[in-house]
This record gives structure tokens, C-alpha cells and sequence, in this order.
């Protein structure tokens, strides 16, 4: 039997009016089995089916059978039928516990297990469960006597404590959204009264003898006495700071919620942070619609997200303003790099540094330089990110389209043209931009010569002058020989036409845009990658390569248009043939 006709089988023997142990004894198995089974029996239908006919596992099974809500367990099913992962234990586990938590949870110790189920709150125990492992299944009626009772704390706290505004929260401390726009308020703490005064200076000499007299070491008495000094001392020093009346009217304190269901005062105090226009607005809008009034914490997240949903419909149904977005998020961050929370996962965040203390330099470098320069800034200058992205739509077509591509440009992963990692798709897109390293890198004792085995400069040297130009440097010292292998490939040597040309044009085949014929990129399978049948490579001449600033006009083919400057003291790249 599969595990569906075990639970039908055992169910039969129970409604005919046996007991756990008895079906146990009679199939030869343990109670313990018996009941798991019985518990899978009364599994929501659809679940039932599911296992019956293979479609899930006898694990996935159990985890749906984590709590007996069966309309939970119908909804869960459904809910992960379109789910990429398909239906896994772990996946279905977390699922089921959405909306239902444990005795253990800090708001169920602080409301009780009386108060939950005479409010009507359901919980589910199993022969395994205790007090702290049984299963709440109600969080909405959960969160709603926690939000009031810690309301009530609330209430008695600030009075105590002396502060006009509170604020609760069911965790240990603050989340970083509840205190975003705040800053804590620094306090002073209140002045000592003479008599205070006086005691610490008497603690601190008795404490000087005993600190004299512990270098012959100290009897037990003597030693206690030394620790309630300290002690003493401390509670002086570590004086609870004073509130004035200003502090009192602009504080914001916090009611936490310990692990043991005990609500309290966070012991950091907040006020607003010095107002910026975008706070400005955002505090208006609060002030005019008070959003967190009555929301619990779920509540506010299942808003969020369907809030969400109906925004992502509108962008995806509105290509412009998506890539608007894109480009403005991914320039944004780069010239406002910071905490502030843009709304979205994009992100253009430039890679790590080769190694610290080292940037590339070089033609390249020095073009992308001007490149960022001759960008349009004047819509980063706005402090609010709304009025930001509203100053970056206004910006020509030309001008958005520059700052998209050197946006996407600088998350450019470091690679080289040996097919590891990204190396081989980088090759194709520089065969597809038609580069020519050639023309904007060249090889030095610096950054290449002196970097490598004598061995390796002797090849580059036959690669471009033959076996005679290698022969004639052989028996150089490496230093030397680095030194004049880069005017020979700077085109500063005293070389033959046809061998000058050619070392003008050598790089290295790592630093080339071209897959190597033994290299290909491989699929997320293990496969060579191909060009779907059918498929040509893309013109790159005119419009097909060309950004929105460089665009050629009607009639116009030159593609060098569309390169960026040239090196100074250098002809502009060559665009090579299409593949």
C-alpha cells in the first residue's frame, strides 16, 4: 500500500471503533506511526489526492499536516501549484507557519493562553506538543489582544517615564523602518546633588586604599568591600540621564516586547532627525493620513505587497517609464550612495576593487573619465529622490541614454578572454561593439613585460618580428628585456615596417575580445552555447550598435561615429568586420 491507502486502512479500523493502539498491534506497528497516518488522513482533499496519486511526497504530506486547518492547507496547495520549486517539505513548512506561531512566540506569553481562546483563538496540540510547541493557529486574533495589551502598557509606561509620544512594537527593540527619520536623543545626565557629590569622592578614596593595599593582595572581606565600591560608584556615575520639558515633548520612546512576553520602555529615546524636503513631504503625508493606526505588523506587509503588485502591473505595462526607472536607479545610486531606500532590488553598484589601493589607469580609463564628465548632472542636485527621477525624465532622449549606458557600463564585472566565468560572454559582447584592445590598451614593462616569465616576452617578440627579432633578444636580462619589448610595442623602436605594424596591433589573447576556438561558453546545463538556428549575428554598423547620442542620420554609415574619443596622440580604433 502507498501511503494514502495506510491512512484510508487505518481510518476504516478507527471508525469501526478501534483505538490507536489497537490498529497498532493488529498491523504490527507502532502508536506512533498508527497516529502520524491517521493525522495525513485528514488532510484537506486536494492535498489527499496529491499524495495518492504521487504527485507529492509522503514528507511534502507531513509538512502539509503540520496544522489540521485544512482550509489552510487547501489554500497553501494552490498557492505553490505555480511555484518554480515545485511542492517541497521545507518550502510547505514555512508556507503552513504564515499564519500561525507557538505558544513560545513573545505575544502569546504576553496575551495567555486563557485570553486567546476565550477571544475565540484555535490551538492545535499534538501528542508531542507542550505549552511552548503547540501550534496558535489564529495570528489575526493573536496580533489584535497583543496590539491592544501592549497599548495599554504603553499607556502606564509613558506616564512613568515622562515622554508625550510612544510608540509599540511585538519585537525586542525597533526595526530599522520604524525608526527610519529619527535620530537618538542625546541626553545629558542630570547633575550631581551635593550629597552625591560628596559620597563619590568618599567612595573613591576608600576604593585608593584598597587599590594600595592589593598589591599584598586582599583578605575575602576586603575584597567584597572593594566590589560594593565599584558597585556603588557605578550607580553614581551611570545616573539615569534628566529629561527637560523640551526633551520631554519632542521624544519618541518605544514599547518593546521581551522574549518572555514582558513589555517594557527600549532604553534609547528618538527625535525627529533635522527636517529634509523629502521628509518634509513625508511627514505632511503622515500627518494628513496616519497609515500605521491600527495596522498590526502582518497586516502592514500584506498590504505592502499587494500595493506593490498593482504598481508592478502598471510599470510593466508601461515600457518607457520602466526603463526610465532602470537607468535613473542605476545612475542614482552611484551619485547618492547611501541608506536611503529607492524601492526597488536594481542596483548598479560598481564591483570590488582588484585589490585595494589599486585602480586601472590607462586610455580606456582616461575616455570613460571625460565620458562621466560630459554627462548631463543638473537633475542630481535635487535632495528628494521623487524630484530626482522627475528632473531625469525631463532630460532628452540622447542624455537619458548616456546615463543608462555608462550606468550599466561600471557594473561591468572584471573578466578576461580565456572563457572562465564571464570572460566568454564579455568576448562576445566586445565582438559585438567591434572592439579593437589594440587600440586602447597597450602592454608596458608596468602592467605587463615586468609582470611575466622572460619566456612569455621572447613569444610576443617572435608573434610579431619572427624567430630573428626573438633570437636577437635572447640573451637580454629580464629587466632589460622588458624595458625594450614596450617601446617595440609602443612603436618607439628602430624596427622594420612589417614588424612595427604588427606591434602596434599585438595584445595578449587574454586581454582580446575573442573566443578561442577550444573555449566556448557553456548553459546552465553543462551545454555549448549556439546561436539559435536561424539567428545572425547583429549588424553593428549604424543604428544596430549605436547609442541613443551617437545615432547616424539617414544616409550616414560611418560606425566610428558611435566609438568614444580616440587616445590623444591616436587614430580612433578600426570597427572590425562582422563575424
Amino acid at each position: 500500500m502507498n501511503p494514502a491507502d495506510e491512512c484510508n486502512a487505518f481510518l476504516h479500523c478507527i471508525d469501526a471503533g478501534a483505538v490507536a493502539a489497537d490498529v497498532a498491534i493488529r498491523f504490527g506497528l507502532s502508536e506512533r506511526f498508527v497516529e502520524g497516518r491517521l493525522r495525513l488522513a485528514r488532510l484537506a482533499e486536494t492535498v489527499f489526492q496529491a499524495l495518492r496519486q504521487g504527485v507529492i511526497t509522503l514528507d511534502v504530506a507531513q509538512a502539509f499536516a503540520t496544522t489540521s486547518d485544512q482550509i489552510k492547507q487547501a489554500e497553501v496547495f494552490e498557492r505553490l501549484r505555480s511555484n518554480f520549486e515545485g511542492y517541497r517539505a521545507d518550502t510547505v513548512r514555512r508556507f503552513m507557519e504564515e499564519t500561525s506561531t507557538t505558544g513560545a512566540d513573545r505575544r502569546a506569553r504576553l496575551v495567555g493562553r486563557d485570553a486567546y481562546v476565550e477571544a475565540g483563538g484555535r490551538i492545535e496540540q499534538d501528542l508531542f506538543a507542550d505549552a511552548e510547541t503547540e501550534r496558535w493557529l489564529d495570528l489575526d486574533i493573536l496580533e489584535r489582544l497583543a496590539d491592544a495589551r501592549l497599548h495599554e502598557a504603553a499607556a502606564a509606561l509613558a506616564a512613568e517615564a515622562g515622554v508625550a509620544t510612544v510608540e509599540v512594537t511585538a519585537d525586542a527593540r525597533p526595526s530599522w523602518e520604524r525608526i527610519e527619520g529619527l535620530r537618538p536623543l542625546q541626553l545629558q545626565p542630570r547633575e550631581l546633588t551635593i550629597e552625591e557629590a560628596a559620597k563619590l569622592n568618599a567612595l573613591y578614596d576608600e576604593m585608593e586604599i584598597f587599590e594600595q593595599a592589593s598589591d599584598n593582595g586582599l583578605n575575602d572581606d576586603q575584597a567584597a568591600r572593594a566590589e560594593a565600591i565599584e558597585a556603588e560608584i557605578a550607580a553614581i556615575e551611570e545616573r539615569p540621564a534628566e529629561l527637560s520639558e523640551e526633551d520631554r515633548a519632542r521624544a519618541v520612546a518605544f514599547v518593546v516586547l521581551a522574549a518572555d512576553g514582558t513589555a517594557s520602555l527600549h532604553p534609547t529615546l528618538y527625535t525627529a532627525r533635522e527636517a529634509s524636503p523629502e521628509r518634509t513631504q513625508a511627514s505632511d503625508r503622515s500627518a494628513a493620513a496616519p497609515l500605521r493606526a491600527g495596522l498590526s505588523d502582518s497586516l502592514r506587509d500584506e498590504l505592502a505587497a499587494q500595493r506593490t503588485e498593482v504598481l508592478r502591473l502598471h510599470l510593466a505595462s508601461d515600457p518607457a517609464t520602466a526603463i526610465d526607472l532602470a537607468a535613473f536607479l542605476l545612475a542614482d545610486r552611484e551619485l547618492h550612495s547611501g541608506t536611503q531606500p529607492r524601492g526597488s532590488t536594481l542596483s548598479g553598484a560598481a564591483p570590488q576593487a582588484v585589490r585595494a589601493g589599486w585602480a586601472p589607469d590607462g586610455a580606456a580609463t582616461d575616455a570613460l573619465g571625460r565620458l562621466r564628465e560630459q554627462l548631463e548632472h543638473r537633475w542630481a542636485e535635487h535632495a528628494c529622490l521623487s524630484a530626482r527621477f522627475d528632473a531625469f525624465r525631463t532630460l532628452s532622449d540622447d542624455e537619458r541614454a548616456a546615463w543608462a549606458g555608462w550606468s550599466v557600463a561600471r557594473t561591468l564585472e572584471p573578466s578576461l578572454g580565456d572563457g572562465r566565468g564571464s570572460g566568454a560572454f564579455h568576448s562576445h559582447l566586445g565582438q559585438v561593439l567591434g572592439i579593437d584592445t589594440a587600440g586602447w590598451w597597450r602592454p608596458t614593462a608596468a602592467n605587463f613585460f615586468g609582470r611575466v616569465r622572460k619566456d612569455v616576452i621572447l613569444d610576443a617578440l617572435g608573434d610579431v618580428g619572427g624567430a630573428d627579432l626573438r633570437a636577437r633578444y635572447a640573451a637580454a636580462k629580464k629587466g632589460e628585456l622588458a624595458g625594450a619589448a614596450e617601446r617595440i610595442f609602443a612603436g618607439q623602436a628602430v624596427v622594420e615596417a612589417d614588424t612595427r605594424a604588427a606591434a602596434a596591433a599585438w595584445v595578449p589573447d587574454a586581454m582580446r575580445f575573442a573566443v578561442p576556438a577550444e573555449i566556448a561558453e557553456t548553459s546552465l546545463d553543462g551545454d555549448e552555447c549556439e546561436l539559435a538556428e536561424g539567428d545572425e549575428e547583429p549588424d553593428r554598423e549604424g543604428e544596430g550598435r549605436s547609442l541613443a547620442r551617437c545615432k547616424t542620420s539617414p544616409g550616414d554609415t560611418d560606425p566610428t561615429r558611435c566609438l568614444p574619443p580616440a587616445p590623444e596622440g591616436a587614430d580612433a580604433p578600426e570597427l572590425k568586420e562582422a563575424a
